[in-house]
């Protein structure tokens, strides 16, 4: 399968479409993206947050 042609021109023109969009998809599915992607490692490190204080009831019903 590896040589496989396929006549899509004996097929209407939205099943063509549909078969070109299939075919990104299956693209943007299999093809090695990770390379592009990069992590910041800053992103994942833990960083440091102040404690939560619950909310006083009187305090959020006040207008």
């Amino acid at each position: 399968m590896n040589n496989l042609k396929i006549d899509i021109s004996l097929l209407p023109t939205n099943a063509q479409n549909e078969l070109y969009d299939f075919y990104e998809f299956l693209m943007y599915k299999y093809t090695n993206r990770r390379e592009t992607t990069k992590i910041n490692v800053e992103d994942i490190i833990p960083r440091k947050i102040e404690p939560f204080e619950p909310l006083n009831r009187k305090d959020i019903y006040e207008r």
